[in-house]
């Protein structure tokens, strides 16, 4: 009985180690990490071509900022309100919910509050989540976008 008692505690020391072992090199493996996104550039062209984003003729002030490295990238620009839907539908994204808010936090780029009624539209596009919120500013339609790796 002895003997089975040793082999019994040796298995269970065996298990424990292996799963001690398999916890320390699997941490870095955690699914709800962002993934990096990986830009040549921050330019608007390839914004667009890693983003899937079809922007509007009447783009101006188009400005990124990656505060997180490379997990993470705050976009804004401005364009003409009656472009703003057909950018949205040639981008691959759902029609804006008014009223909607999904940009929680402020950016280099913006305030966290905006002085009008924000609407937003989420989706994604090759592996980058693109959560998308719209403002008026001064005649013009302020576009903020939040892109993350998934």
């Amino acid at each position: 009985m002895k003997r089975s008692t040793n082999i019994a505690l040796a298995s269970v020391a065996l298990a424990a180690t292996l799963l001690g072992l398999w916890l320390v090199f699997s941490s870095g493996s955690d699914d709800s990490e962002t993934s990096a996104l990986e830009f040549e550039d921050s330019g608007i062209d390839e914004v667009a071509k890693r983003a899937g984003f079809d922007f509007p003729d009447s783009t101006e002030d188009f400005l990124t900022a990656q505060p997180d490295g490379q997990e993470q990238m705050d976009i804004t620009f401005t364009a003409e309100e009656t472009e703003v839907d057909e950018f949205l539908v040639d981008s691959n994204l759902p029609p804006a919910k008014a009223g909607e808010r999904v940009i929680l936090h402020s950016s280099p780029l913006w305030d966290l509050n905006p002085d009008s009624e924000i609407s937003s539209s989420v989706g994604n596009h090759g592996g980058i989540g693109r959560t998308v919120e719209i403002t008026d500013e001064d005649g013009r339609s302020r576009i903020r976008i939040v892109l993350i790796g998934l």
